[in-house]
C-alpha cells in the first residue's frame, strides 16, 4: 500500500474530483506506481483543472512505460462444433471425408462435435479449412458437393488438395475458379431444361385446344 506522504496523492485526486476508497482502487488498478502518479500530479495536474479521472489515466496510457493501452481487437473464436458443421455443409462431406482433410480419425471429429477439447493445430486446421469454404462462397452461393472430387489439369480434385498435410492456397485458389465456372454452367444448363419443361400457361392451354380442335383449312 502506498504513502500519502505530505498529502500528495489526495490533493491530485482533489484535483481531478476523486478521493477515497474510489481513488485509491483506480491508481492500484491503473497499473502506474503511486510516484509515478505523484510526480504526474505535481507537473501536469493544477488543483483546479476540470480534467476527469478518465482523462488523468487516459495521459498517463500515453506516457507511463510501464502502462499499455489494449488496442488490438479480439479475434473471433468459433466452436469447433460450430466448424465441423459450417465445413461438412459447404463442402457437402461426410465424417469421414471431415477427418481426412483435418488429419484425424472419426472419433475425434465426434468429441469435437460433443463439445471436446481440440488441440491448437487442429483448431487451426479446421480455421483454414473454413476459409476455403468463404472463398468459395463468395464465387457461388451452394455447397461444392459432387465437385469436391473432380479431377483439375493437375490431377488433384480439392479434395486431394484440402487432404493435404500442408495446404497449397495456390492451388487450391485455382481449383475453386474452376469449380465455380462448372457450377455456374451447369446451373444454366439445369435452367435451360427446367424453362423447357415448364408448365403451359392457361393461355397456352387454351390456344394448344383450340389449335387441335379446329383443323387446318384447306389451300
Amino acid at each position: 500500500m502506498c504513502s500519502l506522504r505530505n498529502g500528495t496523492v489526495f490533493a491530485a485526486l482533489v484535483g481531478v474530483g476523486l478521493t477515497g476508497g474510489v481513488g485509491l482502487a483506480l491508481l492500484v488498478g491503473s497499473g502506474g506506481s503511486s510516484g509515478y502518479l505523484i510526480d504526474y500530479a505535481r507537473r501536469e495536474i493544477p488543483t483546479t483543472s476540470e480534467a476527469t479521472w478518465g482523462t488523468l489515466f487516459t495521459d498517463l496510457g500515453k506516457t507511463s512505460p510501464s502502462a499499455k493501452a489494449v488496442t488490438d481487437t479480439p479475434a473471433a473464436v468459433f466452436q469447433a462444433a460450430d466448424l465441423v458443421a459450417e465445413i461438412k455443409s459447404v463442402l457437402g462431406i461426410n465424417v469421414t471425408d471431415l477427418a481426412g482433410i483435418a488429419g484425424v480419425s472419426r472419433q475425434t471429429i465426434y468429441d469435437w462435435v460433443g463439445e471436446g477439447q481440440i488441440s491448437d493445430p487442429n483448431y487451426e486446421r479446421l480455421l483454414a479449412l473454413r476459409q476455403v469454404c468463404l472463398d468459395w462462397q463468395a464465387r457461388v452461393k451452394g455447397p461444392v458437393g459432387r465437385l469436391l472430387r473432380a479431377k483439375g489439369a493437375h490431377g488433384r480434385s480439392l479434395l486431394d488438395l484440402l487432404g493435404q498435410e500442408s495446404l497449397d492456397h495456390a492451388a487450391i485458389e485455382q481449383q475453386l475458379g474452376v469449380l465455380a465456372a462448372k457450377a455456374v454452367e451447369q446451373a444454366e444448363q439445369r435452367q435451360a431444361r427446367n424453362a423447357g419443361f415448364a408448365p403451359l400457361t392457361e393461355k397456352d392451354q387454351y390456344e394448344n385446344l383450340l389449335t387441335h380442335a379446329i383443323p387446318a383449312a384447306d389451300s
